[in-house]
């Protein structure tokens, strides 16, 4: 089994590799403007680059997230109920949550094969949009694995 900690580390390391993406894709974009201002020669294909980036970094930051409490949360009717309340509607929330992960990580694998299998690549460079799409599922896989072991440790709170 995985220790907090351990599932902490590889949250931000996720976080951190999909931050290093947004840097790129920024400085990538950063150069084909200037590259279209100054010489009249943008980077071909910099936006099937920033598109699938930007998906991919998108999904990285989901499961440190997920472990901070970033995530919206919508408490206005729940602040004045009892702490077992709060406890209980958190745990059924987890609940309801990795069985939306879990459907969206089938999905998105399916989606991801037949992509493949269609061989659907981007419009200029050509780059194979499974990729992408591979990188994304996994990080929407490691978000349900850090919902579960929230909703572990929430129903050991709650009992």
């Amino acid at each position: 089994m995985i220790s907090g900690a351990q599932l902490q580390r590889l949250s931000e390391g996720l976080a951190l590799g999909g931050g290093l993406i947004i840097l790129g894709v920024a400085g990538l974009i950063s150069a084909s403007v200037v590259g279209r201002w100054l010489f009249d020669f943008p980077i071909p294909g910099d936006f099937d680059l920033a598109q699938i980036g930007t998906a991919v970094a998108v999904f990285a930051f989901l499961p440190i997230a997920q472990l901070r409490g970033s995530n919206i949360i919508v408490d206005f009717f729940t602040t004045a109920a009892p702490p077992k309340w709060r406890t209980g509607l958190d745990v059924a929330s987890r609940i309801l949550y990795v069985g939306i992960v879990i459907l969206l990580v089938v999905q998105m694998a399916r989606g991801a094969l037949e992509t493949a299998s269609a061989e659907t690549s981007s419009m200029v460079l050509g780059v194979p949009l499974a990729w992408g799409m591979g990188a994304a599922v996994l990080a929407m896989f490691w978000l349900g694995v850090v919902v579960v072991y929230m909703l572990s440790a929430a129903g050991r709170r709650a009992s």
